[in-house]
């Protein structure tokens, strides 16, 4: 999961990227290319992957020994491009400018991280390539909201005061909206999920102090997962995550009989003793199969908790959860 060295790296990511497309099917001498699922695996082949990746010889023109990272959709186009420390494919430790894209091959994000931790400014873009915020996030694990627009290029939040709103699924679905001040979530902000769960919560300087959703962790800050000393974890890994989910999950007979298939996103709060909280469904494409995830889920411990600053802290998870029916069934 950003200046006249960063730069550099960027556009030598971007040479790399267009010098090595056309070698995807037979990658650089000393690279390594996968074929990943969204869960991370190892997928089969092009064909059965969500992205491929791309990992260069490593290279220290930057002054550290960093590998170039390269990731594609399956229709070729770019999806990231990023240095990391690590050449491990899902063990990756970002360092400086990572650019992510959307799969219409415009910007998504311009992110900066420091061994692996995202620090400094971020800037978000909408699908169609407009400003969509900048954010900041300092040491302390605070993030900053500084500056927001809506699609069209109109500024409803500047210099850290004014409206914000936060979406889902590129920008087709408002998930949250309210103000902010001196660039921290302040008073009530109003809160969407699938599908028709309506919350209101109240922030006082970014901290919760009353919510209507009564799982909603209350005066503490809920971390983002990219801004973590240590990352949440399922025990034994996320593979064993979603292979737990795969033993666990019964296809629900009514979505079979009526063909409904698609993914679930779920949110969810990671507990400084890895218990999970707040575990709610953000997209579905049917309430039968959004009940059937939230099941499995609540079933999955225990979690290793994240952490900050070595000491354990609250931290807001999202993971996708596919239901997809065999053709011969």
């Amino acid at each position: 999961m950003i200046m006249l060295k960063p730069i550099l790296i960027f556009f030598f990511g971007l040479f790399v990227f267009q010098t090595s497309r056309a070698q995807l099917s037979k990658p650089p001498k000393g690279s390594s290319l996968y074929y990943l699922s969204y869960t991370g695996e190892i997928a089969d082949d092009k064909k059965g992957a969500d992205h491929i990746l791309l990992i260069m010889p490593l290279d220290s023109s930057s002054g550290k020994k960093l590998y170039p990272i390269n990731e594609y959709y399956p229709n070729g186009k770019p999806k990231l491009i990023a240095n990391s420390s690590s050449k491990i494919y899902n063990k990756l430790v970002f360092e400086g400018i990572c650019v992510e894209f959307y799969n219409n091959g415009t910007k998504k994000s311009i992110i900066n991280y420091e061994n692996g931790e995202l620090i400094g400014n971020v800037t978000l873009y909408y699908p169609n390539g407009k400003l969509y915020a900048n954010e900041n996030y300092d040491r302390s694990g605070q993030v900053k909201l500084i500056e927001s627009r809506d699609s069209i290029g109109n500024i409803l939040c500047e210099k850290g005061n004014g409206k914000w709103i936060k979406y889902l699924n590129n920008f087709k679905t408002e998930l949250e909206e309210g103000i902010v001040k001196d660039s921290l979530e302040d008073g009530e902000w109003h809160e969407h999920y699938f599908p028709a769960e309506d919350y209101t919560t109240v922030y006082s300087k970014g901290k919760i102090i009353s919510s209507t959703d009564p799982e909603r962790p209350i005066g503490e800050v809920i971390y983002n997962y990219n801004n973590l000393d240590i990352l949440p974890e399922y025990k034994g890994g996320m593979l064993y995550f979603y292979r737990f989910l795969g033993m666990t999950i019964h296809y629900p007979n009514d979505a079979k009989i009526n063909n409904i298939q698609g993914k679930v996103l779920i949110t969810f709060v990671v507990k400084k003793d890895g218990a999970l909280t707040d575990i709610k469904v953000l997209k579905s494409p049917d309430k039968i199969l959004s009940d059937e995830a939230l099941r499995v889920v609540k079933l999955s411990l225990p979690w290793i908790s994240g952490s900050h600053g070595g000491k354990p802290v609250l931290v807001q998870y999202t993971v996708p959860i596919s239901f997809t029916l065999s053709s011969d069934r």
